[in-house]
């Protein structure tokens, strides 16, 4: 029997072995390519309490083209703000398709109630993820900018991930993310 809680039948993370994503993949409905090389793009995820944390997922659409190497990353913040994990570069990874099950360099724990995903690229051709159809305006209605669920921060962005989370500004694009 499948782990779910859910009281409408709805198909949670744990049925898919993740333990968050932004909403269920069975919506995603369109792709889009990374709009500006070393921008962080974020995306909120809620969490049910205290998560061990062990890798980013998301599902790679249109591959990149000559991704510099040590500029790729993805990486975890916490409620505050916090840098609590991040992935090795992924130029590589992220020049071809299909899903990315992205580990971090060593497993967290996140307190919640909330986690930000990060994840930016520096290249000649930026790849492309997974999202659905609907706008980020339709994601983070009735949300403050700062509180956005999709969005962007960070900008000049290279080799460095940044330790901390910058001002969030929408809109930004729906990726679809999980977390395992």
């Amino acid at each position: 029997m499948l782990n779910n809680p859910s009281p409408r039948g709805d198909f949670t993370p744990a049925d898919h072995g993740m333990v968050a994503w932004s909403y269920d993949p069975a919506v995603i409905a369109s792709n889009a390519l990374i709009p500006a090389g070393g921008t962080l793009n974020v995306v909120k995820l809620k969490l049910t309490g205290p998560t061990l944390i062990t890798a980013v997922l998301m599902i790679c659409s249109n591959p990149g083209a000559t991704l510099t190497a040590g500029q790729n990353f993805a990486m975890v913040f916490d409620e505050t703000g916090a840098q609590i994990g991040v992935t090795a570069d992924q130029a590589t990874a992220w020049q071809s398709t299909g899903n990315k099950d992205m580990p971090l360099t060593a497993p967290v724990t996140a307190r919640g109630p909330f986690v930000t995903v990060g994840l930016y690229a520096v290249g000649s051709t930026l790849p492309g993820f997974r999202m659905s159809i609907a706008s980020s305006a339709v994601g983070n209605v009735n949300l403050a900018t700062a509180s956005s669920r999709f969005g962007t921060a960070n900008t000049g962005l290279t080799t460095t991930p940044p330790a901390t989370l910058g001002t969030i500004t929408a809109p930004g694009l729906p990726w679809w993310v999980g977390l395992r």
